[in-house]
Formats: C-alpha cells, sequence, structure tokens
C-alpha cells in the first residue's frame, strides 16, 4: 500500500491564509497612503504654495511701493525724523518682498526637484507592490486551493476504530455482528 499523507492541520492552512489576506490589505493600504501623501505633497507645492507666494509677492509689492511713497513725501515734506522712520519702514518692505520671492524661487526648485528626488525612493516600492497585487493574490488562491484538496483528501481516509486491549471493558465493546442480543443477555444457544 502506498504511503499514506500526514495531514495534521488544515485549519493551520487557513489561519495562515487568514493572516496572509489581512496582511495583504494592510500593505495595500499603507502603499496607498504613501501614494496619496506624494500626491498630495506634489499638488500642495504646484498649487497652494506657488499661488501663495505669488500672491504674497503682489501683496508686499504694493505695501513696498506704498511705504516708498510715503518716503518721497516724507523727504518732500523735509522732515527728517520722519524721513528716517519711513526709510525703516522701506527696508522693512522691500525685506519683506525679498522673502516671498525667495520663497516661491525654493517652491518652484523643490518641484523641479520632487519627482527626481522622489523617484530611487518610489522605485524600492515598487517591487512591494508587485508581490502584493502578483505574487500573494496567486499565494492566497494556492492556499485555497491546498487547503480544500486537502480536506477533499482527509474527507476519503477510512475512519479507523482502533482495536480493542487487553485491558478494554467488555461492556463497551459493541456485540459481534453474529450474536443477537437479548434484553437478558446473550441469545440463546450461543454460548455461555
Amino acid at each position: 500500500m502506498p504511503a499514506q499523507a500526514k495531514v495534521s492541520s488544515i485549519a493551520a492552512l487557513d489561519t495562515f491564509r487568514s493572516s496572509l489576506i489581512v496582511y495583504l490589505e494592510r500593505a495595500r493600504h499603507i502603499l496607498d497612503d504613501q501614494q496619496s501623501e506624494i500626491l498630495h505633497t506634489r499638488t500642495w507645492l504646484e498649487h497652494d504654495r506657488q499661488s501663495h507666494w505669488k500672491k504674497q509677492i503682489r501683496l508686499r509689492g504694493h505695501e513696498l511701493a506704498q511705504a516708498e511713497q510715503e518716503l518721497l513725501t516724507a523727504r518732500l515734506s523735509d522732515q527728517n525724523e520722519a524721513v528716517r522712520d519711513r526709510r525703516r519702514v522701506v527696508d522693512r518692505a522691500r525685506a519683506r518682498l525679498t522673502e516671498a520671492e525667495q520663497a516661491l524661487q525654493r517652491t518652484q526648485r523643490w518641484l523641479r526637484q520632487y519627482d527626481h528626488q522622489l523617484d530611487p525612493h518610489l522605485r524600492t516600492t515598487n517591487p512591494l507592490r508587485r508581490l502584493l497585487d502578483h505574487d500573494l493574490v496567486k499565494a492566497i488562491a494556492l492556499l485555497s486551493q491546498t487547503t480544500e484538496t486537502l480536506a477533499d483528501y482527509a474527507a476519503l481516509a477510512p475512519n479507523r476504530n482502533p482495536t480493542p486491549t487487553a485491558d478494554a471493558d467488555p461492556a463497551t465493546e459493541p456485540a459481534a455482528p453474529n450474536a443477537p442480543e437479548t434484553a437478558s443477555g446473550p441469545a440463546e444457544g450461543g454460548a455461555p
């Protein structure tokens, strides 16, 4: 007789398959969140930050123009102390405008470098994405098929009753198939 397969725990395979499904869903969720954050940051740089700093440049440019106009007015009125105060206001307005221009330049530089800087990091997650989307899905399907096959095989295995031992209780042993039993004991004509 050929050797039989030893199936010890189909439930363990089911548990492992369930854990693998949970891992797959969590890992996909993490990678999707990462992708979403990357897209969100790019959109934030492209739209929010650029438009913010362009608006700030306009506002601060107007503030500088107004401060320069007030400086000119103070010079024409020949007020030395007012000229010094207005010059400080112009210097602060110019510094604020320069700050906004530099911030816009930084934002544009970050935007140009964003994909280039991020690409190597994204390439490291591509094999994991491929593993999750293809290999683990196939592994889960294979585990399901294997579990079904083993369960079918286990159902085909003959039920073996243990052989009675010398210590076995005769009252719990099944009656012999040829000896009918009566309520008072073994059938008449049988062995005492």
